[in-house]
């Protein structure tokens, strides 16, 4: 599997754009993944309809020439073995318009799925930033804590998750370093700190509020 890194400096601390700020002829794309991962994954980008002809441009057609201001991608991929039923994710887009794409996201992994997570890969400190913020300040978005593979929190097998690899160096929350992967067989006690504190250590549900609104308005395209 060809895992993904997470790109989220662009619009960090900017403002969430919503279905309302999207122009009448801007669409949200649900397509299959054009690097083709992983079988199944996707990719989930604003794309324009064409008003004459009622097309919808490709992603590689890039931005509007109308609205230079509005692109974004979320790759999804599903994880697997690793962590069944599961979904990772990979960004990029212009300030503001990457969360409304990750809404989507969340909302389809979970239509699909057991919901989404972080890259296992790794995880920027702006990353970082954002899943704290899905964690701590969004509650149409719900967390659900994942086990890691050496059963830490559970003797149950069907909650572990591989854990993403973090960045060395830096204290999170209650004093413990990132750089101490669950996985990597450190202090159980640690491991189990580690995995309650940390937002990298879930996955997320959100029930299909954007996706419905997106169909009421003729904004979504599902590409099978």
């Amino acid at each position: 599997m060809k895992l993904l890194l997470e790109n989220w400096r662009k619009y960090l601390n900017e403002g969430m754009k919503t279905t309302a700020d999207l122009p009448s002829d801007a669409v949200i794309v649900i397509a299959p993944d054009p690097e083709e991962r992983e079988p199944g994954s996707k990719m989930i980008y604003y794309a324009w309809r064409n008003p004459e002809t009622g097309k919808i441009n490709p992603p590689s057609a890039g931005k509007s020439r109308a609205h230079p201001n509005i692109y974004g991608e979320v790759t999804i991929v599903p994880l697997g073995d690793l962590c069944p039923g599961v979904w990772e994710s990979h960004s990029d887009a212009n300030p503001g318009w990457g969360p409304l794409l990750y809404d989507v996201a969340m909302e389809y992994t979970t239509l699909n799925g057991s919901g989404l997570v972080s890259s296992r890969e790794g995880s920027s400190p702006d990353a970082q930033k954002v899943w704290n913020y899905y964690l701590n300040n969004r509650p149409d978005v719900e967390p659900h804590q994942l086990d890691d593979e050496r059963n830490t929190l559970t003797p149950d097998d069907s909650d572990n998750c591989a854990q993403v690899a973090m960045p060395t160096g830096r204290e999170g929350p209650g004093g413990y370093s990132q750089g101490d992967d669950p996985s990597a067989g450190v202090n159980p006690e640690r491991q189990k700190d580690w995995l309650l504190k940390n937002a990298f250590s879930k996955r997320y549900t959100k029930t299909p509020s954007t996706i419905r609104a997106l169909e009421a308005s003729g904004q979504l395209e599902i590409i099978k």
